[in-house]
């Protein structure tokens, strides 16, 4: 069978590919930009990233990875198939589990591309086909803020940054929360709350940029230290302080849990393969309530007998902890390819 055609300049051609076809392209970037030497956070690194001052000479390395052979059953306008393809963020810190990633989505027959992403930038990176031939799903934190606001990649990534907001979730979750004494405030009148003696509380920003570490601050003065340089004028959100026995990721897809995984108890990380029957059961409960986005992670938490949401994160960026990546990817993949 005929190997796929990669035009750098336009779409390939639709002939399916020799599952055993590795081809490697030099793709020019959509911009020259001096790269940064800092790590973003989430999983991703930028220590591989590679720019130029001349202009047309910064290139973004892509592995086109094995291709299945299968098409899938979306089409697009033209009424040629139209294949899903999985963008992976190449300078992610755990190396480990991007080999995992590659060779999980080749045993399922999924198409995979490997990109590095500049950090601290709103680069894209040019890709070697009409996006708008391909359905596109990115794994990695740094797809998550560029992919979201300069393209038309579909779906691209399943995040809405108007509703990953735990105001939102809390609105429409109510009472399944952990923390469902939670009021809105500002880092700075949290901080003024304990600086004349307030009791502990729980403190965490209420968008999802992770701008400072959410958990209990006894005084202001600790306080102060993990917001740093973030704005006083900040939204945040404050609770009691509750004590969390373990927490668990719920991967859901659809409206359905396809998986799941504990990753902390007593405060230590804790990696097991699927969470108790009331932590899941909870998060069908919320799945069927409300939904920030189609595929999405519910962490859920318990103290002593109660249960709670926690809140919910962005697939794309998701650590997958004890979670089995080729369940989780199979119903995604099985998902998008339904959603056309």
């Amino acid at each position: 069978m005929p190997a796929q055609t990669v035009a750098m300049n336009g779409a390939p051609s639709h002939a399916c590919p020799s599952p055993r076809t590795i081809r490697h392209a030099s793709l020019p970037s959509s911009a020259t930009k001096r790269a940064s030497t800092r790590a973003e956070g989430g999983l991703d690194g930028g220590a591989r990233t590679r720019s130029s001052d001349d202009i047309g000479d910064s290139r973004t390395t892509v592995l086109l990875a094995p291709l299945s052979v299968g098409c899938n059953s979306r089409r697009t306008l033209h009424g040629m198939p139209r294949r899903l393809i999985w963008l992976l963020q190449a300078n992610l810190r755990d190396r480990s589990f991007l080999a995992t990633l590659k060779e999980v989505l080749g045993h399922l027959g999924e198409d995979w591309q490997e990109a590095e992403l500049i950090p601290f930038s709103d680069h894209v990176p040019a890709l070697p086909f009409d996006a708008a031939e391909r359905s596109i799903v990115c794994y990695g934190p740094s797809f998550v803020p560029r992919v979201a606001s300069r393209t038309t990649w579909k779906p691209g990534i399943f995040f809405d940054e108007a509703l990953f907001r735990w105001s939102v979730m809390a609105r429409h979750w109510g009472d399944l929360m952990f923390s469902n004494d939670g009021t809105i405030t500002t880092a700075g009148d949290v901080l003024e709350e304990l600086t004349f003696g307030g009791a502990p509380l729980f403190v965490r920003p209420d968008e999802d940029t992770k701008a400072f570490d959410g958990g209990v601050y006894e005084d202001a003065a600790t306080l102060r230290q993990h917001l740093g340089s973030t704005d006083p004028a900040t939204t945040v959100i404050k609770a009691s302080m509750r004590p969390v026995d373990a927490e668990w990721r719920c991967f859901i897809v659809g409206n359905e849990v396809v998986d799941s995984s504990e990753y902390r108890r007593a405060g230590r990380p804790s990696l097991h393969r699927s969470a108790p029957p009331r932590a899941i059961e909870l998060a069908h409960i919320a799945a069927e309530r409300w939904l920030p986005a189609e595929v999405t992670c519910i962490d859920i938490a318990s103290s002593g007998a109660y249960f709670g949401v926690v809140e919910a994160n962005c697939f794309n960026a998701s650590r997958f902890y004890a979670a089995d990546p080729a369940t989780v990817l199979a119903a995604v993949a099985a998902h998008v390819g339904k959603a056309g």
